[in-house]
């Protein structure tokens, strides 16, 4: 379980509040638990829960724990990536953490113009030892140049079977940090036709009508080729991903800790079954560019 483990990180999100309701005692029993066991390292963020996740892990400060977090909004939420705004953003986290593991600049767009700086800015960071590692969350389908993504130390995208991301194709100059695995919980079991969010999770804006139709034909379509297992399937396509460094698995209870926990034995997907998805996944599902798809 040991190499396991080392490609584990666990994602803060879930326990936000941002993808659903959750009761406070159930956050700080899932983190506790995740301690216990030996999963230390944590993906935040400033955004996440309007603050309260990092107000929720500056209790753990003492604990010896990897913080990963993320730098580019104002304190308004939107985009900003200043170096003013970066800065004070930095100066904030290491208030609420004493050290970050790596510092992530977050879904940046059009928004950097001056590259060059922002990079620098990031680096002088790493002299001062105020963060270990830099990194960069890649937003959905925007990618940047090799030369740009290898100034970082780790770059994060998302990947799992309903998208792959073509930097999880080859070996890079950075390390390669994959989120997402179970595609915000669509490859879980728990998903289906009959699966309703509230207005309070980010979900329910985008995860209804014909597009929620077409992602259950592509979940079926996974089903036909994997079976019914897709989570095991799902976490067994990266842990063997050589590319693949780390993992953010967004987890929001105890059981899923549990169930993480219980991948110590993953075996390797049959080849046949890679081929058939691969062929699946290059003809787009069988949807057309203009259907609305995951």
């Amino acid at each position: 379980m040991k190499s396991v483990k080392n490609k584990i990180v666990i994602g803060a999100w879930s326990l936000s509040g941002d993808l659903g309701k959750i009761d406070k005692k159930q956050i700080f029993k899932t983190i506790e638990y995740c301690i216990q066991n030996d999963l230390k390292e944590f993906d935040i963020a400033p955004t996440y829960g309007f603050g309260l996740i990092d107000k929720i892990f500056s209790k753990y400060k003492n604990y010896d724990l990897k913080i990963n977090t993320k730098i580019g909004y104002d304190k308004n939420r939107k985009k900003n990536f200043s170096i003013n705004v970066l800065k004070k953003s930095v100066e904030k986290s290491l208030k609420f953490h004493n050290k970050i593991n790596t510092i992530f600049l977050h879904n940046p767009r059009y928004e950097i113009t001056n590259w060059h700086k922002v990079i620098d800015f990031l680096n002088n960071l790493k002299k001062q030892e105020l963060v270990k590692n830099i990194g960069i969350s890649l937003a959905r389908d925007f990618y940047f140049s090799s030369k740009i993504l290898n100034r970082f130390d780790f770059v994060q995208d998302e990947v799992n079977l309903l998208r792959a991301s073509h930097l999880s194709e080859n070996k890079n100059k950075f390390k390669f940090m994959a989120r997402s695995p179970l595609a915000t919980g669509i490859l879980s079991k728990n998903f289906n036709e009959n699966r309703r969010y509230y207005k309070n999770d980010y979900r329910f804006r985008w995860l209804r009508g014909s597009r929620k139709k077409n992602i259950i034909k592509q979940k079926k379509l996974l089903i036909k080729i994997f079976g019914n297992n897709l989570t095991t399937v799902s976490y067994s396509y990266l842990f063997f991903n050589k590319n693949i460094d780390k993992i953010i698995f967004g987890l929001k209870n105890v059981k899923q800790v549990k169930n993480l926990l219980e991948f110590k034995n993953l075996k390797k997907i049959n080849l046949y079954k890679i081929k058939k998805y691969r062929n699946l996944y290059d003809k787009k599902f069988g949807f057309s560019d203009n259907d609305e798809v995951y």
